[in-house]
């Protein structure tokens, strides 16, 4: 273990009689070391209490941790709610001496802690029987008082209602939980309930509250994680075969630890950290922060774990600060002030050591520097759980070890840090290392230097070789060896996994303006992008007039021919506005989603800012167009100009609201752009002023939006009243007009409905296929 790593202590905080009573701290030794409980005066720690024996119960602490044994007593000891004969003690674990079902008065509470050897950290209590309404929050001014930036100031409150107690939610960001669910209303509080309110456990205790605010960082349990996919090998007929990719891995990681997670090609090792962390589910097995069930409680835990996958979660054109600053108003609660956001944001950033390039734009930064505003952007909550996704990748041997360096020091001060790396040579920095063989197998789990020794190797690299070429040999030999033993005492068999649900709290519209501003920053930013965006519609229009005579609307032929261009022209500019604006930002929109973002303020924020968009493309082209063409003067509405620019916007935005739900389906910008073509071609196909459309070619047709964009405009132009230059050199008969394209206002409004409507629908699009996507 490194030498800069804190110990830890097991400490017992007895309550008797509702109230507390002593604190005692057992020392974790290398020998046996026996504290005996009980109401006889030989014992090591006497309470005289007639519901507790003579000699009721033995702690004896090992070098792995507390075990307790209960010394045939009478009334028996209840771990959380079970009697039990004997069992190794977890981190906030409740032992009652005492009746579960009905309480005693002279009833015994024991809670045991695993803090460190330096810490002060006690469970507190707060007495309920003479207030009427209790409340906990970050201010000063609550009963309890979180000082932790995911508290809200008036975060909840417990109130009383004769010899009731009852628990609300008082509309906080990130939510208050009650034996893991989420309080929606008003709850009545029974006997031994757990609330978690951000990073604190409070436990219900009929007229009191006790609880304890973590300092350092949460125990994490994986027990018997098994993951199994279907094998694909074959071809599409082929018979499905399944294969496991996690085999039945088991680890125990101590709060404040650094571990490092090791492995070769197909070991399994994302799997296996988004099994941890909750974003994927394993297919057997589960795993406990501080012992409670992490998939249950995983709306609890979300907000105080960080994650930094292995692409930056960053924007390339926003500086340091504004990058933080927006993540900082998502991530931190509604009522937290400006002030508050920024001190916070410093705090990150010396946190990370980037001090003097917060105001550098990040793609200036080299890429340990990208990296570290990544983790800055995960430490603006103040996680005690954090994950990270290959850290040191990419980068050289010097800035590697600059970056094991400050998660050393992040571990240090508080956080539990789990990491896939390949930086072997500053795996002395780590306190444990998960090495993995090929098929999710695990060969090794225990201190760096003990790998060496383990595999009988002089360097780590040379560990790779071995268990990718014989997992199933070290994974068997670990499970005999010592190292298994001793770092996972704490596994427990027979424990079913718990589906994981997802809830956010945060105000809608308080994110849809932040994601609006930052939507609308980003988009500034880049001028270039921005000018093409802009100019592509009048340059549209001054192409037409190069081709196209200035009176094209005196006869029906080039009026088509026009009308055509013009909603092929439309739904392309809208297309390129919006076809790869979500799936450019997939790394950054799934970990924000993963922690509170809304899919509704996120589409809509998008919507808002393409929408200012196409009505400036649209303003600058019909002002370009009615330059360079004449435009008819029957209008139904009173203004030609008006009739076209609305056609034009609605025309746009619905196909920039396509754009945008085909980018959530787009795994990448470049899979985004190659749909371009396959979406733009039936707009020129079954537009309906070239072809002929009739039977099933009129069905499809419908789905076009340049179909309606070209009825609306033929409409506004009044086509059907132009003639063509044989009628008017009375060489054919009159033609049969179609009815869509007579001169009438309700067909106007018709086929504006129609364009509001695939904007609508493509919108819905978006939700659901982003909603989708949080399943999978």
């Amino acid at each position: 273990m490194n030498a800069t790593h804190q110990r830890v202590k097991s400490v017992l905080t007895i309550y008797v009689q509702g109230k507390l009573a002593s604190t005692i701290d057992m020392e974790h030794s290398s020998e046996k070391k026996q504290y005996a409980l009980g109401r006889a005066s030989d014992n090591t720690i006497v309470i005289n209490s007639p519901i507790v024996s003579s000699h009721h119960a033995i702690f004896e602490m090992k070098e792995d941790g507390c075990y307790v044994y209960d010394s045939d007593s009478t009334n028996g000891i209840h771990i959380n709610g079970k009697r039990i004969k004997s069992v190794k003690l977890k981190n906030g674990d409740n032992l009652r001496i005492d009746d579960i079902n009905e309480p005693h008065k002279d009833g015994i509470l024991i809670v045991y802690s695993l803090l460190d050897d330096h810490s002060d950290e006690r469970w507190n209590e707060l007495q309920l029987e003479d207030q009427t309404t209790m409340t906990i929050g970050r201010e000063s001014s609550n009963d309890i008082q979180i000082s932790h930036s995911s508290v809200s100031r008036k975060h909840a409150r417990i109130t009383r209602d004769g010899n009731t107690f009852f628990l609300e939610d008082n509309q906080s960001t990130n939510g208050t939980f009650l034996n893991g669910k989420l309080v929606t209303s008003k709850t009545k509080l029974t006997h031994d309930d757990v609330i978690i309110v951000g990073h604190t456990k409070l436990i219900f205790q009929s007229t009191k509250i006790i609880y304890n605010v973590q300092s350092r960082g949460m125990r994490i349990d994986a027990i018997n994680i098994i993951k199994d996919v279907q094998d694909s090998k074959g071809g599409l007929f082929a018979h499905k075969s399944t294969k496991r990719i996690l085999d039945d891995i088991s680890i125990s990681v101590k709060s404040g630890e650094l571990v490092a997670l090791i492995g070769g090609s197909g070991a399994g090792k994302s799997t296996f950290m988004d099994s941890l962390n909750g974003f994927r589910l394993p297919t057997e097995g589960t795993v406990l922060v501080n012992g409670d069930d992490f998939y249950s409680n995983y709306n609890a835990y979300k907000n105080i774990m960080g994650y930094v996958p292995q692409q930056d979660i960053v924007y390339d054109t926003l500086t340091v600060r504004e990058m933080l600053t927006y993540a900082a108003k998502l991530r931190m609660p509604d009522d937290t002030t400006e002030d508050e956001i920024a001190n916070r944001v410093q705090e990150v950033i010396k946190d990370v050591e980037l001090e003097g390039r917060e105001d550098l734009v990040i793609k200036q930064l080299s890429g340990g520097q990208r990296k570290r505003a990544s983790i800055a952007v995960e430490l603006l909550a103040d996680p005690k759980l954090f994950f990270l996704d290959e850290p040191t990748s990419g980068l050289d041997p010097g800035m590697e070890r600059n970056m094991m360096k400050l998660l050393r020091k992040l571990s240090n001060n508080g956080k539990t840090i789990i990491l896939i790396t390949h930086a072997t040579a500053n795996l002395n920095l780590c306190d444990k290392a998960v090495i993995l063989g090929y098929g999710g197998k695990l060969c090794y789990f225990g201190p760096p230097n003990g790998a060496l020794e383990f595999f009988n190797v002089e360097d780590y690299a040379d560990i790779y070789d071995l268990i990718n070429k014989e997992s199933d040999k070290w994974q068997k030999k670990f499970k005999e060896s010592i190292y298994y033993s001793y770092h996972n005492s704490l596994v427990q068999k027979d424990v079913k996994m718990t589906e994981r649900k997802t809830v956010s709290q945060n105000s809608s519209f308080r994110q849809l303006m932040i994601l609006t501003k930052r939507y609308l920053k980003l988009t500034l930013i880049d001028k270039q992008r921005l000018a093409f965006l802009l100019l592509q519609a009048p340059f549209i229009a001054v192409l037409l007039s190069i081709v196209a005579e200035r009176d094209s609307f005196t006869f029906y032929e080039t009026s088509k021919e026009v009308i055509f261009t013009v909603a092929a022209s439309a739904v392309w500019i809208g297309l390129l506005n919006s076809l790869q604006e979500v799936t450019k930002e997939n790394d950054v929109y799934r970990r924000e989603r993963a922690v509170n973002l809304r899919l509704a303020p996120y589409i809509f924020s998008k919507i808002l800012v393409l929408g200012v968009l196409t009505l400036l493309q649209s303003v600058a082209f019909i002002i370009a167009f009615s330059f360079v063409m004449d435009l008819p003067t029957n209008s139904l509405i009173g203004s030609v100009k008006i009739e076209w620019f609305v056609t034009f916007f609605l025309t746009t935005m619905a196909a920039t609201s396509l754009g945008l739900a085909v980018s959530t389906m787009a795994g990448n910008s470049d899979r985004a752009m190659g749909l371009a073509p396959i979406l733009l071609i039936p707009q020129l196909i079954f537009n309906g002023l070239v072809f002929k459309l009739e039977g099933f070619s009129e069905l499809i047709s419908n789905f076009a939006i340049s179909k309606w964009a070209a009825r609306a405009i033929s409409i506004s132009v009044d086509l059907n009243d132009k003639p063509t230059e044989l009628e008017t050199r009375a060489l054919v008969p009159p033609r049969n007009l179609p009815h869509y394209y007579d001169h009438e206002l309700s067909l106007l409004y018709q086929n504006w409905g129609i364009l509001i409507g695939f904007s609508v629908l493509s919108i819905i699009i978006s939700l659901l296929v982003l909603k989708k996507k949080d399943k999978q």
